[in-house]
């Protein structure tokens, strides 16, 4: 997911043609579009295996997991030269997927209510700032400071609280273990006794 959203700021930002294939400018259109939509798909993944909804809203993960093959789709129809034809439709299901991803939030949290703040501290500077660029691009929103530059600021952001996630995560796992570890091990002196 990472590696897939520093591709994609590395093509937003032009650095990938400079760097990376100086000769080909075309391939700097088509990674853009591409990057982009996989940039979105791992982020459905990501929501969906770190809050694992299918158990309570099993309608809802398909949902969002078909939104994620459609980016996939979008993202191969953009390396395959098609960017300016699927660009438009790309910010569109870009606005309703974070808005679905934001549902989930909002469906989620008396489940798992600490991961959900978590995701929503995480994914919300992210989330506006999709929202503020995609409004632009469609002429709904002026282009100004807000519209044109908090991406990078969100992207920033996005990449500290991902990681503290993460982190929190393997903490949250290694202690099931532990607990798990420690209940076979009495169940275990218990059969000894009987």
């Amino acid at each position: 997911y990472l590696a897939v959203l520093g591709l994609m700021n590395l093509s937003m930002n032009g650095y990938d043609q400079v760097w990376i294939y100086p000769e080909t400018p075309w391939l700097a259109d088509n990674a853009l579009g591409l990057f982009s939509a996989l940039s979105m798909a791992m982020t459905l993944w990501f929501v969906l295996s770190y809050l694992e909804p299918r158990r309570h809203y099993p309608r809802l993960d398909r949902l969002l997991q078909s939104f994620a093959w459609f980016f996939v789709i979008l993202g191969l129809g953009a390396a395959l030269g098609y960017h300016q034809a699927v660009a438009p439709l790309f910010q569109v299901v870009a606005f309703l997927g974070m808005g679905l991803i934001v549902a989930l939030f909002v469906a989620m949290f008396s489940h798992a209510r600490q991961r959900v703040i978590l995701m929503l501290v995480t994914f919300l500077p992210v989330t506006i700032a999709v929202w503020l660029r995609v409004l632009r691009n469609l002429g709904l929103l002026p282009n100004n400071f807000w519209t044109s530059n908090l991406w990078e600021a969100a992207i920033f952001l996005l990449v500290v609280f991902l990681v503290l996630v993460v982190l929190l995560r393997m903490q949250e796992e290694q202690r099931q273990y532990q607990d798990s570890q420690a209940r076979q091990q009495a169940q275990q002196r218990f059969l000894r006794l009987i």
